[in-house]
């Protein structure tokens, strides 16, 4: 099954049209990839798509920009072997969770060895942390955790936007 990812920061006339708000894209089932070995982007794409979400993959260069044109539900880092390959992508990753109260994006460090998230110091950005090697049975069951708990969050806010909505005022 081919890759049918859009590029969210592609030029504003070869995105469709039904997809745009404004400049952003919404798109809470999305995960962002981010990685400089082309590789580690193949695999954790598979991954985050067998947890039944849509990967959008990047080098850290360009992560800024998507992740400022996308709401993604997860944004996982391939710290690479010094930790810091991703640098680049946590500000714009700390806007997102100042504009949501730190709860989106759910932030997953993969790490070059078992480590707590309280040793990385990257700023109380890391939700999560995975040590290398990754495999499906390590990172698939984190990121249907933090998908199933955001969508049992969106189903109680829809059904509560529309009781709210049928009370007689």
């Amino acid at each position: 099954m081919p890759n049918k990812n859009l590029d969210p920061v592609a030029p504003r006339e070869d995105a469709p049209r039904d997809a745009i708000v404004g400049q952003a894209f919404v798109q809470p089932e999305t995960v962002i990839v981010v990685s400089t070995s082309q590789v580690n982007l193949i695999v954790l794409s598979r991954i985050v798509e067998r947890a039944r979400l849509k990967a959008v993959n990047c080098e850290p260069e360009r992560a800024g920009a998507h992740i400022a044109r996308i709401d993604p539900l997860i944004v996982i880092l391939d710290g690479g072997s010094d930790m810091r390959e991703c640098d680049a992508a946590l500000g714009p990753i700390a806007v997102q969770k100042r504009m949501s109260d730190g709860a989106r994006p759910h932030v997953v460090l993969l790490t070059v060895r078992n480590m707590q998230p309280d040793d990385v110091d990257m700023g109380g950005l890391i939700d999560s942390l995975v040590a290398k090697p990754v495999t499906p049975e390590r990172l698939q069951p984190l990121i249907e955790t933090v998908r199933d708990r955001w969508s049992s969050y969106f189903s109680a806010a829809g059904r509560s936007r529309q009781a709210s909505s049928q009370d007689p005022a």
